[in-house]
């Protein structure tokens, strides 16, 4: 077994010998040992959509939403299924992240679910049940991946 530093972090490579569980909690213990402070960080798969710079989006999005950059483009839908009994449940509540500006026509943030935004909010947003708030602190959370 190899364990192996790429620009993303480890990666462990082995031969076929070992089964896929062991290897699956082998690589959990390591990055942890690896990676002791990330353990309570967010994580990637708590969201359904994760852009890392703007986004331009006239689509829907069944879960959270997690933009590094500006939101813009014409309407668009998140969290279209994050209710009780849907297919997600939004992480801490907040089913839009957007670390810069809202832009553009009207965007729709449903099933009760928050809406986060670090810049300025320059578009419609209709809440459909949940809050928005400005939250300068985005930036470095999203810096976190």
């Amino acid at each position: 077994m190899r364990l192996i530093f790429e620009q993303f972090g480890p990666v462990i490579t082995t031969s076929k010998r070992l089964a896929k569980p062991a290897m699956a909690a082998l690589a959990t213990t390591l990055l942890l040992s690896v990676f002791p402070g990330r353990t309570q960080a967010a994580s990637l798969h708590n969201y359904n959509l994760v852009v890392f710079e703007d986004l331009t989006s006239n689509s829907e999005v069944e879960g959270n939403t997690l933009v590094g950059g500006n939101l813009l483009g014409s309407s668009s839908n998140y969290c279209i299924k994050c209710y009780s009994g849907g297919g997600f449940v939004p992480f801490d509540g907040v089913g839009l992240k957007v670390s810069g500006n809202i832009e553009g026509n009207p965007k729709n943030v449903n099933n009760g679910s928050d809406l986060e935004y670090g810049g300025s909010l320059n578009a419609i947003v209709n809440m459909n049940g949940g809050t928005s708030a400005q939250n300068s602190n985005l930036t470095s959370e999203v810096q976190e991946f």
